[in-house]
């Protein structure tokens, strides 16, 4: 069997793209599980983890491989003192759900123009340079391939916490009956604060991925708001296994959906109105996202 190099392209293209969605997306998933409401802040982490890999790879001179772990342990950090400092003192002072969700809009907006102030509104790059490489008809570089096998190393590393250690299963009953976690002894503000920290991790990671291979801006994270939540919502608000899905599917769309556009006459820009597209139909047509899809099929087949 024959293979269009051009269409194995095209799918390479969209497995990066939906890794690098899974990552910034897996973050808010877990904190909507545990805290039920959509973090708006989550997706200026992704851009001060890029700026804090940028800081130390080439500001510091350590490089850029070097850096990464740094920038996403610190943006880890940054996203463990957001919650300590701001949302949880509103959630002990009794606020409501519109009131968390008004809060970390206006933090992310704070967060926004902090950096513009700080970085200016131009474009930085990193001074490490990953030069593709052609394997026949197929433009491959290592920063892709990391991107992917990263991507893949979140998964296997979720699926081990949350099923095979004690602190994975006290996230997961916290999450799932909050007052019986508590009578059981399990410490909800440090469950809640280790959850935060690895969300800004993953946030912090693929920001340092995502402006490697493009270029890093304040509004980085802007680019990725709809997407972040257009997979959270495709797959299923909540749901680990439906953003994993929602990220790849919405990644692969994308990449597909520029051949059209292109064909039509439109800039390949226009694919962002994929996620836009995928969440309204998504919202009309499946509310509930593809994992009620799994767990009805789960249940017919016991």
């Amino acid at each position: 069997m024959i293979f269009d190099a051009s269409l194995i392209q095209t799918l390479l293209n969209g497995v990066i793209t939906g890794s690098i969605y899974f990552m910034v997306s897996i973050g808010l998933t877990l904190q909507y599980q545990l805290m039920k409401f959509p973090n708006l802040t989550h997706a200026e982490l992704f851009t001060i983890g890029a700026f804090i890999t940028y800081i130390f790879a080439d500001i510091v001179g350590l490089g850029y491989w070097f850096s990464l772990p740094i920038g996403a342990v610190l943006t880890g950090g940054v996203a463990a003192l957001i919650y300590l400092i701001v949302f949880k003192q509103l959630i002990k002072r009794g606020a409501s759900l519109s009131h968390l969700i008004i809060a970390a809009a206006g933090m992310g907006i704070l967060l926004r123009y902090a950096l513009w102030e700080a970085a200016g509104r131009r474009s930085y790059f990193y001074s490490e340079f990953f030069t593709p490489y052609d394997i026949g008809s197929i433009r491959l570089s290592v920063l892709w391939i990391a991107i992917i096998i990263v991507a893949a190393l979140t998964t296997l590393m979720l699926f081990l916490l949350f099923t095979k250690t004690m602190l994975g299963k006290a996230v997961r009953g916290l999450s799932s009956n909050p007052l019986l976690a508590r009578v059981s002894g399990i410490d909800a503000d440090k469950m809640t604060i280790l959850v935060w920290f690895l969300s800004g991790v993953l946030a912090g990671l693929a920001g340092s991925l995502r402006a490697a291979d493009t270029r890093l801006t304040p509004e980085l994270g802007v680019e990725v708001l709809i997407p972040m939540f257009a997979v959270t919502v495709l797959g299923g608000i909540g749901s680990v296994s439906g953003a994993f899905m929602g990220a790849y599917i919405l990644g692969l769309a994308e990449s597909f959906g520029v051949v059209p556009l292109s064909s039509l006459g439109f800039p390949t820009e226009y694919k962002a109105l994929t996620a836009f597209a995928a969440l309204v139909i998504t919202i009309l047509i499946l509310p509930t996202g593809l994992s009620s899809l799994l767990s009805k099929e789960r249940t017919r087949r016991d």
